[in-house]
């Protein structure tokens, strides 16, 4: 569980550190963009 948090964490960071602490932000931006 440590691994996958750590990599999503980094995954997040680098494409927007802003959807990092809110994961259901980045959900919802992705929602209307399809």
């Amino acid at each position: 569980m440590s691994v996958t948090n750590n990599f999503k964490r980094k995954s997040f960071a680098g494409q927007n550190a802003s959807a990092a602490p809110s994961s259901n932000g980045g959900t919802q931006i992705k929602r209307p963009k399809r």
